[in-house]
């Protein structure tokens, strides 16, 4: 088998490292990641440190080599290849880049070389009709072809020859001759918001990623109920499995921007319900028009249910609902509406120096992770 990727230099002895992924794709609006990322390696002076192979994960039919044309004669020839660089910050910490384009086949494996085996998969069923419309189903069967997927990943995953049938689909023998780097398979984190598939969860042996949406804390009681019956359910403890929260969260001192987050917090919201109960409006058949609805929650109501405001105050709040919910691991999505560039660097390193550190101690939980989008 072809080797995954080639070594410009020998493996350096890096300190923590961070890396920063871009890789070019149809989600970059007016190739705005691109440009940062142009801007990332030239402050860090990277230099290359390993390219991929293209022929296993780049589809060179879709994406052509670029040619340098002068009077006539071919002075150049550039194929879009995925390249990892090393280098350090202004700070001087150690830092990885990893650019170029998306790979077009074996993302499995990619994953699992550049993580060097600490993938983990994430899975749902879905939730807005217009998704099954595109595949010739309806949401109503959502838990059933959830379920029967879900099994056929884990044939996949645990067995070198597979086979299935089922309601939906009729595998005949199946081998899979590539193999993840953790035995005996990724982590599988399933995305839970019932009862029901929290105990297909702990049944499996998985993980649960869940969320209160933009509800307080009364709902986040209610999530640690449902995660402990069903656990007790499948005969299992609730550590059985690691807990993923998804929280809306955003600490300034400026008044102006709390409220120009709630607003794009109500504004996903509701676009979301637009599209799950198919009354959805557009203007030029992609844009969705935001509308108000009667179930949309008064931003005041939002300011108290979701960790915002001070750094203080969204400190003592997490603490509350971790305390709670009791999660493994926190995601927190501070990146809602069209925030520009430079406040949401100033949000990350906000929580990345005061806020996670702050609340790590607090929790007296080192190994508490926490991602922040």
């Amino acid at each position: 088998m072809t080797d995954p990727y080639i070594l410009h230099e020998d493996l350096p002895t890096l300190d923590e490292p961070v890396m920063v992924v871009m890789l070019t794709g149809w989600i970059d609006a007016s190739a705005a990641a691109a440009a940062a990322m142009a801007t990332v390696q030239q402050e860090w002076s990277v230099r290359r440190l390993a390219t991929f192979d293209g022929d296993t994960f780049i589809d060179y039919r879709a994406r052509r080599p670029t040619m340098e044309l002068r009077e006539g004669v071919n002075e150049r020839l550039v194929w879009a290849d995925i390249e990892l660089h090393v280098g350090r910050d202004v700070e001087g910490h150690d830092v990885l880049t990893l650019s170029g384009p998306e790979p077009d086949s074996q993302w499995r494996r990619f994953a699992d070389v550049v993580s060097n085996g600490r993938l983990d998969l994430g899975v749902g069923s879905g939730y807005q009709q217009f998704e099954f419309e595109r595949f010739g189903t309806n949401v109503e069967n959502a838990p059933a072809v959830f379920s029967e997927h879900l099994e056929i990943i884990e044939k996949g995953l645990n067995q070198k020859i597979f086979t299935h049938e089922g309601k939906f689909h009729q595998i005949p023998p199946t081998a899979i001759a590539v193999r993840t780097i953790q035995k005996p398979r990724v982590p599988i984190w399933l995305a839970a918001g019932s009862p029901r598939s929290m105990g297909r969860a702990y049944r499996g042996g998985h993980n649960l990623f869940v969320t209160a949406l933009q509800d307080g804390l009364d709902t986040i009681r209610t999530l640690r109920s449902q995660i402990e019956q069903a656990a007790a359910g499948e005969k299992k403890q609730v550590t059985d499995a690691k807990i993923g929260f998804l929280r809306c969260c955003y600490a300034s001192d400026n008044q102006a921007e709390i409220d120009y987050y709630l607003d794009c917090a109500r504004f996903q919201r509701r676009l979301s319900e637009a599209l799950h109960q198919r009354r959805q409006q557009s203007t030029d058949g992609y844009l969705v028009t935001e509308t108000p609805t009667e179930r949309d929650v008064p931003i005041e109501q939002l300011r108290k249910n979701l960790p915002v405001g001070s750094v203080n105050y969204v400190i003592d709040r997490l603490i509350e609902e971790i305390s709670i919910l009791k999660p493994d691991q926190v995601a927190v999505q501070t990146q809602l509406g069209d925030f520009d560039h430079k406040t949401m660097l100033r949000q990350i390193e906000l929580w990345g120096e005061k806020i996670i550190p702050a609340v790590k101690r607090a929790v007296g939980s080192p190994k508490l992770m926490a991602a922040v989008s």
